[in-house]
């Protein structure tokens, strides 16, 4: 948690786009001041919106606060790692998610940063990762602003704690959609069963029924539930139902008490 004395500004980090926001001092911070700009010319990779980052913290020169990065799921990679009950530390939980992952992605895992979800005993855990590099970009602009990093999170880990009391079915699932991409995990009680971010064109509903259908043939999730979905951007129409899940839409939360979290998937810059 930040110390109430300091100000806090959140960077929303996409490929797309670049958004900053401050919020007072105090227990129960207010919104300041927004600034929020868009990429002219899309590039691969994160090193353009680095670059605007980095314009962006210099003529806000908001320093001296703390600030909490919320990266796009179009940079973070995802993986569900089986339970073994033959590992005993974190680092053997840790050396097992990157050889799993090193046989999806290969020896580009080697680069990347490895978070590894708490998750209940006997259940498969959720596993972020993002480029090491990334991580340290991120840390280089805010110390070139004298901002103190607080957190660096994948923007719908989040989300999904802002939204989580709302999720009381005994099978609940949570959909976090932005431009081009939607991040979908689905839940049985505590245990995460489904977790994946595939890209997206044009019909939203579409690849949900898709990847909801995919879960039920290879996780085993049947019978449908409750799917709270959250909209980073622009809203997109969608059915009320898909299949057997209900659809509900919701608000990203507000800024609070519980605006920035330690909760699932945190990154915290290690």
């Amino acid at each position: 948690m930040s110390p109430w004395w300091r100000e806090r500004v959140r960077i929303d980090f996409a490929p797309d786009r670049v958004a900053l926001t401050r919020f007072s001092r105090g227990f129960k911070p207010r919104l300041v001041e927004q600034g929020i700009h868009e990429l002219e010319t899309l590039a691969p990779g994160w090193e353009a919106a680095r670059d605007l980052l980095d314009r962006m913290l210099v003529e806000a020169r908001w320093g001296k606060a703390e600030a909490h990065v919320r990266l796009s799921s179009h940079f973070v990679r995802l993986h569900l790692l089986p339970f073994n009950a033959a590992l005993a530390t974190d680092d053997e939980r840790l050396a097992f998610a990157r050889m799993e992952l090193e046989a999806v992605h290969g020896e580009r895992v080697h680069d990347w940063t490895l978070i590894l979800d708490d998750a209940p005993v006997g259940a498969a855990a959720p596993v972020c990762a993002v480029d090491s590099a990334l991580l340290e970009a991120l840390r280089a602009c805010c110390a070139r602003a004298a901002l103190k990093v607080g957190s660096i999170r994948p923007a719908f880990a989040v989300a999904l704690d802002q939204q989580r009391g709302r999720m009381r079915a005994p099978r609940y699932g949570f959909a976090f959609v932005e431009h081009g991409r939607v991040t979908l995990a689905l839940y049985e009680g505590t245990a995460c069963r489904w977790l994946t971010n595939p890209r997206v064109g044009s019909a939203l509903g579409e690849i949900l029924g898709a990847e909801l259908q995919q879960a039920q043939m290879l996780g085993g999730i049947g019978g449908g539930g409750r799917l709270q979905v959250v909209f980073a951007n622009q809203r997109e129409g969608l059915p009320a139902r898909i299949g057997g899940w209900e659809l509900a839409v919701a608000e990203p939360g507000e800024p609070g008490a519980r605006a920035f979290p330690v909760g699932a998937l945190k990154v915290a810059g290690h």
